[in-house]
């Protein structure tokens, strides 16, 4: 178990957020913050060192595609993994195009969403060792 990782959460679903937070928080050992919307996630990763943030790409207001620009100029080396619920080839190439870890299909599977942070995290370690 990964211990001191701290995760951003943001999904406009109260119910992914909590089942995500919960999986995260209670399997895993990690740190999460929520947001509703990319707005105030943008607010959140600002504030706070996340070690990556977990994003819906379809929200009102500030999109997941939105939020993930904005942060990568914010730190270029953030890792922001999207969630979609309708996953397609242009989500997909968007999500590449904007510098985005990679993206994952709902209905979520722990099982691979745990294996895609684990990698994401070897990731953001050897970026921030160059």
């Amino acid at each position: 178990m990964v211990k001191n990782i701290k995760i951003l959460v943001i999904d406009d679903d109260k119910g992914i957020r909590q089942i995500l937070q919960q999986f995260l928080e209670e399997q895993c050992g990690y740190f999460v913050d929520l947001a509703n919307d990319g707005a105030s996630g943008l607010e959140l990763f600002k504030n706070g060192k996340y070690d990556l943030s977990i994003v819906d790409i379809r929200m009102p207001g500030m999109d997941g595609i939105e939020f993930l620009g904005k942060v990568k100029i914010f730190d270029p080396n953030a890792i922001v993994i999207m969630m979609t619920g309708v996953p397609n080839g242009d989500s997909m190439l968007e999500t590449m195009f904007n510098d985005g870890y990679t993206y994952i299909a709902k209905p979520l599977s722990f099982k691979r969403l745990k294996n895609v942070i684990e990698k994401a995290i070897e990731t953001r370690k050897q970026n921030l060792a160059k």
